[in-house]
């Protein structure tokens, strides 16, 4: 006698690659959106900080208010 024929499908093993890429494709309607917009706070910090290293907090950084505002020293 020959053994029944199982017709159930059978689980392939996944790796765990293939489940994190079945992951974000199942939801990437609620990852993309959140990812440009942590993208764009951190272009926006990155500005910010850009300006405020290059700001003229510092008089000496700049020759004409060196001269404008140390104008009572030499008097």
């Amino acid at each position: 006698m020959s053994s029944p024929v199982r017709l159930q499908k059978t689980e392939e093993k996944k790796s765990a690659m293939e489940k994190i890429e079945n992951f974000v494709l199942e939801y990437a309607h609620i990852l993309l959106p959140i990812f440009v917009f942590i993208l764009l706070v951190l272009i926006v910090a990155l500005v910010i900080s850009i300006a405020d290293i290059s700001s003229t907090n510092n008089v000496s950084m700049v020759e004409s208010g060196n001269y404008y505002y140390h104008l009572k020293d030499v008097i």
